[in-house]
């Protein structure tokens, strides 16, 4: 089953489907991906763009998935692609045309972007508890067995006398400056990528923001600094596909093309932007 192409004559070609499909690797990104859309209908509520029916409807059904995600139960469909498609379509068998309304006001890259930054705020969290634990145990160490008499060691051979206890906490220091750098980029994570779009954004929702404990994305805030802050582009591919297929040097097969959200039958670089970004 594919949610997308029907524009197209041909069927997809089967080493793109396979080349393309990640549902291996962000099926880690379930809960995340639930909890995010959650959030945004209750945002799209607060605006008044769903009714509280239908607000309620969509959440039970979000919260569903949820449950069957996390016991395990739900069966992820290779054929459509990725966790997003997989999600999307089991929520639509589950409540109905409805499922449709999660697009409102907010584009994939954003549901990518926020997920991904969801899920790495929850590694950071258990991150830091495993530095804290690892720093406790070196502390107890050296309250226990402190008073040691160590050769301290410089330009690979002894130098001075030094504690037991002292050298055990220099790695102390160590695993809390690294603890600061995970905490700055939890700071960072909490920048919400929501309404940046594919183009110029939407403004729904600094409601949905707060509900994940997230900043609301700022008025400049545009795509690149919200799904894509640190990467600047691919022209080689870009070039290939506007200019070789803008002046008919290069013939554009539609097994391999990529669908963009914002323009309906809008097609885009997407396979060569991916292998881009791969290096």
């Amino acid at each position: 089953m594919e949610l997308w192409g029907g524009r197209f004559r041909q069927a997809n070609d089967e080493r793109l489907a396979d080349f393309s499909r990640s549902i291996e690797i962000d099926g880690a990104l379930a809960d995340d991906d639930l909890v995010g859309s959650i959030a945004h209908v209750h945002g799209l509520a607060a605006a008044g763009l769903l009714s509280d029916d239908e607000s309620a409807t969509l959440v039970a059904g979000l919260a569903w998935l949820r449950a069957e995600v996390a016991a395990g139960t739900i069966a992820w469909d290779p054929a459509l692609e990725d966790i997003h498609l997989n999600l999307e379509a089991a929520l639509g068998a589950r409540i109905g045309p409805l499922a449709g309304r999660l697009h409102t006001g907010r584009s994939r890259n954003d549901q990518v972007a926020t997920d991904l930054r969801l899920w790495s705020r929850r590694a950071v969290a258990d991150l830091d508890n495993a530095i804290l634990g690892a720093e406790r145990a070196l502390v107890a160490l050296a309250r226990r067995e402190g008073d040691a008499i160590l050769p301290g060691t410089t330009h690979i051979q002894p130098a001075q006398p030094i504690l037991f206890g002292h050298h055990l906490l220099a790695y102390v220091e160590m695993l809390e400056r690294d603890r600061g750098r995970f905490a700055d980029a939890a700071r960072r994570l909490n920048r919400s990528p929501l309404g940046s779009g594919a183009l110029a954004g939407a403004g729904l929702v600094a409601f949905s923001s707060g509900l994940l404990g997230m900043y609301a994305r700022t008025p400049g805030m545009r795509k690149e600094d919200g799904w894509r802050p640190s990467q600047q582009g691919i022209p080689l591919a870009k070039d290939v596909w506007m200019l070789g297929i803008g002046l008919g040097l290069v013939e554009r097969v539609e097994r391999q093309p990529r669908v963009r959200l914002l323009l309906a039958g809008a097609v885009t670089a997407g396979t060569l932007e991916l292998r881009g970004d791969a290096g």
